[in-house]
């Protein structure tokens, strides 16, 4: 505290107890001055505490988030607005002045048929004048077509024999899949791949029936998938099986309302639970696991059994993830860069630690996908790269974070960012161990979560948990055709059509995995030979 002083020159003038009263008030009014500028501190921090808050959730609200692609257009643009992209993009490779890796994005937009096996329907355009002649060569102009997807009824006719004893026999009748009901495995396998993989709910799928002429009500859907579900469990399983046996996981979860919460029989009504996708990491068959429950460690535990091999779980830094025996924490630089993220204002100069953190990350980020695209699939050199090119900088955002955070208070979004780099730097540090570790989870939010949130805001709750078991079920199988090339639709058919109706001990369901030897070709010839051409 800064004492006032009384000058000379008027001192000298005062008697001694003029100068004791005058000294008196002088302290008096130091010390009121001191608590207001204290008070004025205190406040002054609530304010950048309440200013950072606001900023932040405005920027939730009303901002691009940063995670967001470049390459990701708005749903809502205008048309005119895309040709105005690609007019300037033309003026611009023209004039020789586009960047490579725009000329590479310009030639993906390009609408062409990459499938070789698609059906070719040849038409000849031939004039009938006779004073022209046919010189035998052709102008070739193909385009793609599309015939909508129709519903025909397969009638299929099992001829009736007497036997030698007089008895009448049915030659080659089974009952299918899906009992006596009207539903081919077609059907299923297209509702399940419409609900599942275009996130259509079955009420939609319910009205686009009823166009056709069908009466299919989504009670019926649902049975059977739920049929269609016990019949492939078996393959589910081991998928399940392969996944544990693999020493890189990812996983991450959702919130998922369930509407019936039942305890025993008594229903006690609607509970918010949890969706956990685990994926397998690099280096392994790509494989997908959804499971519902809440948001304990005990669900993930009812799938993640503590272990003694030694597995990398790679996760945000949410709890439950930790202490799992057998496993070793992988945590994700993305989250880690999404809190200093948020405390970025362009109108404060108090953003030096969260603008040189996001730009430090960036820089980390910029030379991992260097070395990935160089060296795809070569783990060794992609970890000796890492240690050479990444950990350096990441040591100084280490170093950075360590010096500079210590000043910031907890309170403050800032002082939450540090924190959170404070509990997770060591499991992220776990990469420069092995290649195949990403430096983030955004593998699980991308391929697993978005898929699943996408049908969940279209569907928006599960009735009871069985359905949502059913969910997770064909998600998990449907995730996991996409990822290893196959067809979901035309893998549920082949599924749906090969497997036994009930689970046999003595059936060999490996050779039905996504990634056994020869099953893209087996689903080929089994869906040419599958239907008619109606």
């Amino acid at each position: 505290m800064k004492e006032t002083k009384i000058p000379e020159s008027i001192l000298s003038k005062l008697s001694p107890e003029e100068v004791s009263q005058i000294s008196e008030i002088l302290t008096q009014k130091d010390v009121i001055i001191a608590q207001k500028d204290s008070r004025i501190e205190e406040l002054e921090k609530e304010n950048l505490h309440l200013s950072e808050l606001l900023r932040a959730r405005t920027k939730e609200r009303f901002c691009i988030s940063s995670e967001q692609s470049g390459e990701q257009l708005s749903l809502f643009n205008d048309a005119d607005l895309i040709n105005k992209i690609d007019e300037l993009e033309e003026v611009c490779e023209k004039e020789n002045v586009l960047p490579e890796k725009m000329k590479k994005e310009r030639a993906k937009r390009v609408t062409k048929a990459v499938d070789m096996n698609l059906p070719v329907v040849v038409e000849h355009v031939e004039s009938k004048d006779p004073t022209l002649t046919d010189i035998h060569s052709d102008h070739i102009v193909r385009k793609i077509a599309r015939i909508p997807a129709k519903y025909f009824i397969l009638e299929t006719h099992y001829h009736k024999y007497r036997t030698q004893d007089g008895r009448i026999v049915l030659h080659g009748y089974e009952e299918g899949a899906f009992g006596k009901s009207m539903a081919d495995s077609t059907l299923v396998s297209d509702i399940a791949y419409q609900r599942y993989v275009m996130s259509t709910p079955l009420y939609r799928i319910e009205q686009d029936a009823a166009r056709n002429g069908i009466v299919m009500p989504r009670q019926d859907q649902a049975r059977w998938l739920a049929v269609g579900k016990r019949i492939f469990s078996p393959v589910l399983e081991l998928i399940d099986s392969y996944m544990l046996s693999c020493d890189i996981l990812r996983s991450d979860e959702t919130p998922f309302n369930v509407l019936e919460e039942r305890s025993g029989k008594a229903v006690i009504g609607k509970a918010t639970s949890y969706v956990w996708a685990l994926s397998t990491g690099r280096g392994f068959h790509p494989a997908f696991h959804y499971l519902e429950g809440d948001r304990s460690r005990e669900t993930l535990l009812s799938f993640l059994k503590p272990t003694v091999k030694k597995m990398y779980l790679q996760s945000d830094c949410y709890g439950a993830y930790r202490n799992i025996g057998g496993t070793e924490n992988v945590y994700c630089l993305a989250h880690i860069r999404r809190g200093f993220f948020k405390c970025i204002s362009k109108d404060t100069a108090k953003d030096h630690l969260a603008k040189r953190a996001v730009t430090l990350i960036d820089r980390m980020y910029h030379e991992e996908k260097l070395i990935q695209e160089g060296h795809e699939g070569e783990y060794a050199t992609i970890l000796a790269l890492r240690k050479e090119k990444v950990k350096p900088i990441y040591d100084l955002l280490k170093a950075l974070v360590e010096q500079e955070g210590v000043k910031c208070s907890a309170k403050t979004q800032l002082g939450r960012a540090v924190e959170y780099f404070s509990n997770a730097h060591s499991g992220f540090e776990k990469v420069f161990e092995d290649g195949r570790l990403d430096l983030d989870n955004n593998y699980s939010e991308r391929e697993a979560i978005k898929p699943f949130v996408i049908g969940r805001k279209n569907s928006l709750f599960a009735i009871t948990h069985d359905g949502a078991d059913v969910t997770c079920a064909y998600y998990s199988l449907a995730r996991t055709a996409l990822a290893n090339k196959l067809n979901p639709y035309e893998y549920m058919v082949y599924l749906f059509d090969s497997l036994p109706y009930k689970k046999d001990e003595k059936f060999d369901y490996s050779s039905y995995l996504p990634w056994a030897e020869g099953i893209g070709k087996r689903i080929e010839e089994h869906m040419r030979k599958r239907l008619p051409n109606p």
